[in-house]
């Protein structure tokens, strides 16, 4: 088993859809949202949000609007510099990080250990699904 990985700023290629247009189709059609997450929100569009907020509530909106859609959400966030987030990405992250939604949250304090708790996260979809945990 494959995953498919798409970054934003890198892998939507021009099209006839906006930036914003595209990056809600792919919110919607994800089966996984990784979120990584630093010390900035970033700038609020004329909605309020960042895009990173936008396709987030985009994601979650799909699982919402069609209750049979699983979707997992995952969030990693850096611990290097825990306290110091903006006002708008703390609340943020509260909202991400609350138990009752049931998104995988985890701090990392450098890449290894994000390579290890994203390959964990991997591992644990794939054996929820009834697929070899090993692809």
């Amino acid at each position: 088993t494959r995953f498919k990985v798409v970054a934003f700023e890198q892998d939507l290629s021009p099209s006839s859809k906006s930036p914003k247009e595209a990056t809600e189709e792919t919110a919607r059609q994800c089966d996984i949202y990784l979120g990584l997450f630093g010390v900035r929100y970033g700038t609020s569009g004329p909605d309020g949000l960042s895009p990173t907020e936008h396709e987030y509530r985009t994601a979650i909106a799909d699982t919402k609007d069609r209750p049979s859609r699983h979707k997992d959400f995952w969030i990693f966030r850096s611990a290097r510099q825990k306290g110091q987030e903006d006002p708008w990405l703390k609340q943020f992250l509260a909202e991400l990080s609350d138990p009752q939604d049931g998104h995988i949250y985890r701090e990392f304090r450098n890449y290894k250990e994000l390579k290890l708790a994203i390959q964990q996260a991997c591992r644990r979809y794939l054996a929820e699904r009834g697929r070899d945990a090993h692809a």
